[in-house]
């Protein structure tokens, strides 16, 4: 079976009218063009024999035109139908037209003028092309369609394992990835979709069952398990976080509210001592009356506030700044730099709550 085909810009315009058979529409081979990224882009419509396929050829052609010679958008340098099915191109023909195909592109992405407006063109043109549902859906069913082939999915591997095994394109690809994080904006972006995904179930389990599918496949398993046993060993030392009663992660420089009872008072006013035990260990620790809050008003003591407490039982909360934090968990040991007197009293994490005050 032959057909006529047509490669289609984002636009919709045609820039490519073809003849083949069997997979010629889908791939660049012997085309001095690239074919279209997306499959959607693609047009094709079949003959019972050649000759209708070429006089198809000819047609489209003549009714779209061609760019060299002004008179339309296409990009063949030929009024079609001269074709002959069945020709061969020689591995080194198929080498010289990738070769000269990278170089022409390359040198327009490497340009700091042209590289960047192309960039920004394509990106641009994707993005108003998808605001489209049904162009969404066309991409969908299509990307479906490819990946359905084995042939496909074997050269999209074969592909992978050949730029990951080749340090100069890793390290292009790190360089390129770091000058993309540097903007404030990509890192916005990458954060909120990874809340998405983290916090979406269907979207875990879609993760889950194509890492499995793909762990099934020996040939990947076996190339995975390669790669890292050869991998050099990285020690991460990362501590474990601290916790605070309200279950938030503790950071040196917080502003904490330590919780506990009052057990006694010496002395009045702000400047009373008062021992207060805190809620989660039986141990006490010391601060002054003007280091902390209090619900209750009646008292000796005189709190940041000015309220009177100074009962035992009364409720307290005693304000300051984490400076220094040893384990992990609600059980870390946190040293906390009171906030009126100064002084620097240690307590377990799970009696603190996160608080915002002046100073």
């Amino acid at each position: 079976m032959f057909y006529t085909y047509l490669w289609l810009r984002y636009d919709g315009t045609p820039y490519y009218v073809g003849k083949g058979r069997e997979e010629r529409a889908w791939v660049s081979g012997s085309h001095r063009l690239n074919r279209p990224k997306f499959d959607f882009l693609i047009i094709v419509q079949e003959f019972p024999c050649e000759q209708d396929a070429f006089a198809a050829e000819r047609f489209l052609i003549a009714y779209y035109g061609r760019k060299d010679l002004g008179t339309g958008c296409l990009r063949n340098l030929t009024d079609g139908g001269e074709g002959a099915s069945g020709a061969v191109l020689t591995e080194e023909h198929k080498a010289a037209i990738g070769k000269s195909t990278s170089e022409r592109l390359r040198k327009i992405y490497d340009d700091p003028v042209l590289g960047g407006v192309e960039r920004t063109n394509n990106s641009e043109r994707l993005r108003e092309y998808f605001k489209d549902p049904e162009a969404r859906a066309r991409a969908s069913r299509a990307t479906k369609l490819a990946f359905s082939k084995p042939e496909v999915i074997s050269a999209i591997r074969e592909g992978q394992r050949k730029r990951f095994d080749n340090p100069v394109w890793i390290a292009k690809h790190s360089e390129g990835q770091r000058k993309r994080f540097e903007r404030p904006e990509e890192r916005a972006k990458a954060a909120e979709r990874s809340r998405k995904c983290a916090g979406s179930i269907e979207a875990r389990e879609k993760n889950a069952a194509a890492q499995r599918k793909l762990w099934e496949d020996p040939e990947y398993r076996a190339w995975m398990t390669d790669k890292r046993r050869n991998q050099p060993k990285r020690r991460i030392n990362m501590a474990a976080p601290a916790f605070s009663a309200d279950g938030k992660i503790v950071n040196v420089n917080d502003q904490v509210s330590i919780v506990g009872l009052v057990v006694s008072v010496s002395g009045t006013g702000s400047l009373a001592v008062i021992t207060v035990e805190t809620a989660l260990t039986p141990n006490t620790f010391a601060a002054q009356a003007n280091d902390m809050n209090a619900v209750q008003t009646e008292g000796v003591a005189k709190s940041i506030s000015g309220k009177a407490f100074g009962f035992a039982g009364d409720q307290v909360s005693v304000l300051g700044r984490v400076s220094a934090i040893s384990g992990s968990g609600n059980t870390a040991a946190l040293s906390v730099v009171l906030k009126t007197s100064g002084n620097t009293i240690t307590v377990p994490a799970g009696v603190t709550r996160s608080a915002q005050f002046n100073g």
